[in-house]
Protein backbone atom coordinates (compact mmCIF):
# COMPACT_ATOMS: atom_id res chain seq x y z
CA UNK A 1 0.00 0.00 0.00
CA UNK A 2 1.31 3.37 -1.24
CA UNK A 3 2.57 5.87 1.84
CA UNK A 4 0.20 8.72 2.58
CA UNK A 5 -2.32 7.23 0.07
CA UNK A 6 -6.00 7.39 1.88
CA UNK A 7 -7.81 4.66 0.22
CA UNK A 8 -11.32 4.88 -0.97
CA UNK A 9 -13.78 1.91 -0.86
CA UNK A 10 -14.22 1.33 -4.96
CA UNK A 11 -16.46 -0.62 -6.79
CA UNK A 12 -16.75 -0.77 -10.91
CA UNK A 13 -20.40 -0.76 -11.24
CA UNK A 14 -20.48 2.23 -9.80
CA UNK A 15 -17.22 4.50 -10.69
CA UNK A 16 -16.97 2.45 -14.17
CA UNK A 17 -13.60 3.39 -16.18
CA UNK A 18 -10.14 1.70 -14.90
CA UNK A 19 -9.14 1.79 -11.29
CA UNK A 20 -6.42 4.34 -10.31
CA UNK A 21 -6.55 3.69 -6.62
CA UNK A 22 -2.57 3.39 -6.16
CA UNK A 23 -1.96 0.49 -4.86
CA UNK A 24 1.24 -1.72 -5.71
CA UNK A 25 0.25 -4.74 -8.32
CA UNK A 26 1.11 -6.89 -5.71
CA UNK A 27 0.89 -6.66 -1.60
CA UNK A 28 3.80 -7.51 0.37
CA UNK A 29 3.31 -10.35 2.43
CA UNK A 30 5.46 -9.67 4.94
CA UNK A 31 3.44 -6.94 6.38
CA UNK A 32 0.06 -9.22 6.45
CA UNK A 33 0.20 -11.20 9.28
CA UNK A 34 -1.97 -13.87 8.40
CA UNK A 35 -0.31 -15.14 5.72
CA UNK A 36 1.93 -17.06 8.70
CA UNK A 37 -1.11 -19.37 8.46
CA UNK A 38 -0.82 -20.47 5.16
CA UNK A 39 3.02 -20.98 5.52
CA UNK A 40 2.46 -23.11 8.46
CA UNK A 41 -0.37 -25.31 6.97
CA UNK A 42 0.53 -25.61 3.23
CA UNK A 43 1.53 -28.82 3.01
CA UNK A 44 -1.83 -30.14 4.59
CA UNK A 45 -3.52 -28.08 2.36
CA UNK A 46 -1.56 -29.17 -0.85
CA UNK A 47 -2.30 -33.21 0.50
CA UNK A 48 -5.78 -32.49 0.31
CA UNK A 49 -5.91 -31.16 -2.81
CA UNK A 50 -3.86 -34.20 -3.92
CA UNK A 51 -6.05 -36.84 -2.25
CA UNK A 52 -9.52 -35.03 -3.28
CA UNK A 53 -11.31 -36.60 -6.59
CA UNK A 54 -13.39 -33.97 -7.12
CA UNK A 55 -15.55 -33.48 -10.59
CA UNK A 56 -17.63 -30.91 -9.59
CA UNK A 57 -16.25 -27.63 -11.39
CA UNK A 58 -18.49 -25.34 -12.60
CA UNK A 59 -17.69 -22.55 -15.60
CA UNK A 60 -17.07 -19.20 -13.65
CA UNK A 61 -19.53 -16.69 -13.57
CA UNK A 62 -18.10 -14.80 -16.29
CA UNK A 63 -17.34 -16.04 -19.67
CA UNK A 64 -17.22 -12.87 -21.01
CA UNK A 65 -13.74 -12.58 -20.05
CA UNK A 66 -11.99 -15.89 -21.60
CA UNK A 67 -10.88 -16.85 -24.65
CA UNK A 68 -12.92 -20.04 -24.89
CA UNK A 69 -15.75 -21.17 -23.18
CA UNK A 70 -16.05 -23.31 -20.23
CA UNK A 71 -12.16 -22.72 -20.20
CA UNK A 72 -12.17 -21.41 -16.59
CA UNK A 73 -14.00 -23.32 -14.02
CA UNK A 74 -13.95 -23.52 -10.41
CA UNK A 75 -15.63 -25.28 -7.54
CA UNK A 76 -16.90 -23.10 -4.97
CA UNK A 77 -16.03 -23.62 -0.75
CA UNK A 78 -17.66 -19.76 0.16
CA UNK A 79 -19.03 -17.32 -2.36
CA UNK A 80 -19.26 -13.66 -0.70
CA UNK A 81 -19.93 -15.64 2.65
CA UNK A 82 -22.48 -17.71 0.70
CA UNK A 83 -21.73 -20.87 2.12
CA UNK A 84 -21.60 -24.41 0.03
CA UNK A 85 -21.72 -26.88 2.78
CA UNK A 86 -21.30 -29.97 0.87
CA UNK A 87 -18.43 -28.80 -1.27
CA UNK A 88 -16.49 -27.87 2.45
CA UNK A 89 -17.46 -31.29 3.64
CA UNK A 90 -14.83 -32.43 0.85
CA UNK A 91 -12.54 -29.73 1.79
CA UNK A 92 -12.27 -30.14 5.76
CA UNK A 93 -8.56 -29.00 5.94
CA UNK A 94 -8.68 -26.18 3.65
CA UNK A 95 -11.71 -24.57 5.02
CA UNK A 96 -10.61 -24.96 8.74
CA UNK A 97 -7.49 -23.23 7.53
CA UNK A 98 -8.60 -20.13 5.82
CA UNK A 99 -11.49 -19.81 8.24
CA UNK A 100 -8.73 -19.22 10.54
CA UNK A 101 -7.91 -15.89 8.54
CA UNK A 102 -10.23 -12.44 9.88
CA UNK A 103 -12.18 -11.20 7.16
CA UNK A 104 -12.29 -14.65 5.17
CA UNK A 105 -15.14 -13.76 2.29
CA UNK A 106 -14.55 -16.40 -0.51
CA UNK A 107 -12.99 -19.75 -1.39
CA UNK A 108 -13.05 -21.88 -4.10
CA UNK A 109 -10.70 -24.35 -6.18
CA UNK A 110 -10.16 -22.27 -9.36
CA UNK A 111 -9.11 -24.51 -13.09
CA UNK A 112 -7.40 -22.67 -16.12
CA UNK A 113 -7.01 -25.45 -18.82
CA UNK A 114 -5.12 -26.32 -20.92
CA UNK A 115 -4.55 -23.04 -23.48
CA UNK A 116 -6.73 -21.27 -21.06
CA UNK A 117 -5.94 -17.27 -21.31
CA UNK A 118 -8.02 -14.63 -18.76
CA UNK A 119 -8.08 -11.68 -20.58
CA UNK A 120 -7.38 -8.18 -19.18
CA UNK A 121 -10.27 -6.84 -16.97
CA UNK A 122 -10.64 -5.50 -13.43
CA UNK A 123 -12.86 -7.09 -10.70
CA UNK A 124 -15.63 -5.69 -8.63
CA UNK A 125 -13.69 -3.84 -5.91
CA UNK A 126 -10.95 -2.50 -4.25
CA UNK A 127 -12.06 -3.51 -0.75
CA UNK A 128 -10.81 -6.97 -0.47
CA UNK A 129 -7.08 -9.06 -0.73
CA UNK A 130 -7.90 -11.25 -3.63
CA UNK A 131 -5.17 -14.26 -2.97
CA UNK A 132 -3.94 -17.10 -5.45
CA UNK A 133 -2.02 -19.98 -3.61
CA UNK A 134 -0.25 -22.33 -6.10
CA UNK A 135 -2.41 -26.53 -5.99
CA UNK A 136 -0.84 -27.72 -9.32
CA UNK A 137 1.28 -25.42 -11.70
CA UNK A 138 2.16 -27.26 -15.24
CA UNK A 139 4.91 -24.27 -16.12
CA UNK A 140 6.39 -20.97 -15.09
CA UNK A 141 6.63 -18.12 -17.15
CA UNK A 142 6.59 -17.14 -20.04
CA UNK A 143 4.25 -20.12 -20.74
CA UNK A 144 2.24 -19.67 -17.66
CA UNK A 145 1.46 -16.88 -15.71
CA UNK A 146 -0.47 -13.82 -13.79
CA UNK A 147 0.25 -10.23 -14.89
CA UNK A 148 -1.19 -7.16 -12.89
CA UNK A 149 -0.49 -3.85 -13.90
CA UNK A 150 2.41 -3.98 -15.91
CA UNK A 151 4.15 -6.91 -13.33
CA UNK A 152 4.01 -10.40 -14.51
CA UNK A 153 4.60 -12.97 -12.17
CA UNK A 154 4.28 -17.13 -11.62
CA UNK A 155 2.54 -19.12 -9.29
CA UNK A 156 4.23 -21.69 -7.50
CA UNK A 157 2.90 -24.90 -6.03
CA UNK A 158 2.81 -23.75 -2.22
CA UNK A 159 3.27 -20.14 -2.85
CA UNK A 160 1.17 -17.10 -2.37
CA UNK A 161 0.39 -14.29 -5.03
CA UNK A 162 -1.69 -11.32 -3.31
CA UNK A 163 -3.32 -8.21 -5.27
CA UNK A 164 -6.00 -5.70 -5.73
CA UNK A 165 -8.33 -7.30 -7.96
CA UNK A 166 -9.67 -3.92 -8.59
CA UNK A 167 -6.39 -3.32 -10.93
CA UNK A 168 -6.51 -4.91 -14.78
CA UNK A 169 -4.99 -8.36 -14.16
CA UNK A 170 -5.15 -11.04 -16.99
CA UNK A 171 -3.90 -14.56 -16.63
CA UNK A 172 -3.39 -17.73 -19.06
CA UNK A 173 -1.69 -21.21 -19.38
CA UNK A 174 -0.45 -21.85 -22.78
CA UNK A 175 0.95 -24.99 -21.47
CA UNK A 176 -0.59 -28.62 -22.64
CA UNK A 177 -1.44 -29.46 -18.60
CA UNK A 178 -4.07 -28.29 -17.01
CA UNK A 179 -3.48 -25.25 -13.69
CA UNK A 180 -4.78 -25.57 -10.77
CA UNK A 181 -5.02 -22.59 -7.51
CA UNK A 182 -7.26 -21.83 -4.73
CA UNK A 183 -8.52 -18.66 -4.68
CA UNK A 184 -9.35 -16.71 -1.78
CA UNK A 185 -10.42 -13.26 -0.65
CA UNK A 186 -10.50 -11.24 2.35
CA UNK A 187 -11.37 -7.91 3.47
CA UNK A 188 -8.52 -5.31 3.81
CA UNK A 189 -8.27 -3.80 7.43
CA UNK A 190 -9.13 -0.59 6.17
CA UNK A 191 -12.67 -1.33 5.23
CA UNK A 192 -13.33 -4.07 7.36
CA UNK A 193 -16.34 -1.88 8.81
CA UNK A 194 -17.56 -1.87 5.48
CA UNK A 195 -18.45 -5.49 5.59
CA UNK A 196 -21.89 -6.02 4.48
CA UNK A 197 -21.97 -3.23 2.00
CA UNK A 198 -18.76 -4.70 0.14
CA UNK A 199 -20.91 -8.23 0.54
CA UNK A 200 -24.18 -7.16 -0.94
CA UNK A 201 -22.63 -4.39 -3.48
CA UNK A 202 -20.77 -7.31 -4.90
CA UNK A 203 -23.04 -9.99 -5.03
CA UNK A 204 -25.30 -7.24 -6.46
CA UNK A 205 -23.14 -6.74 -8.94
CA UNK A 206 -22.45 -10.26 -10.13
CA UNK A 207 -25.72 -11.26 -10.39
CA UNK A 208 -26.42 -8.16 -13.11
CA UNK A 209 -22.87 -9.68 -14.58
CA UNK A 210 -24.93 -12.86 -15.22
CA UNK A 211 -27.87 -11.65 -16.41
CA UNK A 212 -26.24 -9.18 -18.96
CA UNK A 213 -24.08 -12.77 -20.49
CA UNK A 214 -28.03 -13.62 -21.43
CA UNK A 215 -29.39 -10.09 -21.89
CA UNK A 216 -26.28 -8.05 -23.62
CA UNK A 217 -28.99 -4.87 -24.17
CA UNK A 218 -28.79 -4.54 -19.98
CA UNK A 219 -25.77 -2.86 -20.27
CA UNK A 220 -27.46 -0.55 -22.62
CA UNK A 221 -30.09 0.83 -20.44
CA UNK A 222 -29.69 4.11 -18.72
CA UNK A 223 -27.46 3.89 -15.99
CA UNK A 224 -30.85 5.19 -13.89
CA UNK A 225 -32.19 1.94 -14.67
CA UNK A 226 -29.28 -0.15 -14.64
CA UNK A 227 -29.01 1.74 -11.18
CA UNK A 228 -32.83 0.43 -9.93
CA UNK A 229 -31.53 -3.42 -10.82
CA UNK A 230 -28.69 -2.96 -8.61
CA UNK A 231 -30.48 -1.58 -6.06
CA UNK A 232 -33.22 -4.59 -5.90
CA UNK A 233 -30.77 -7.47 -6.16
CA UNK A 234 -28.55 -5.74 -3.61
CA UNK A 235 -31.66 -5.72 -1.13
CA UNK A 236 -32.42 -9.39 -1.97
CA UNK A 237 -28.77 -10.12 -1.04
CA UNK A 238 -29.49 -8.89 2.35
CA UNK A 239 -32.54 -11.70 2.88
CA UNK A 240 -30.99 -13.93 0.35
CA UNK A 241 -27.55 -14.72 2.14
CA UNK A 242 -28.12 -15.55 5.40
CA UNK A 243 -31.46 -17.31 4.65
CA UNK A 244 -29.78 -19.49 2.19
CA UNK A 245 -27.01 -20.46 4.80
CA UNK A 246 -29.69 -21.39 7.14
CA UNK A 247 -31.87 -23.54 4.65
CA UNK A 248 -28.11 -25.16 3.14
CA UNK A 249 -26.95 -26.07 6.54
CA UNK A 250 -29.88 -28.53 7.54
CA UNK A 251 -29.39 -30.16 4.18
CA UNK A 252 -25.45 -30.24 4.08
Amino acid sequence: MSKGVIHKLWFSFFDRGEYKGGEPAYFDLNKIEWTKILNENKESILNEFQTVNADSYSPYFNQSVVNETHIWTTISLRFWTVNYYRNQKKYPVIMNVLNQIPGLLTVSINKLEAGGHIVPHNGDSNGFYRCHFGLDIPSGLPETGFKVLEERREWKKGELLVFCDANIHEAWNKSKIDRYILVFDVIRPEFKNQKRKLVHVITASIFLQGLAEKIPLLYKLPLIIQGGIHFFARMCSIIYIPTRNFVAQLFA
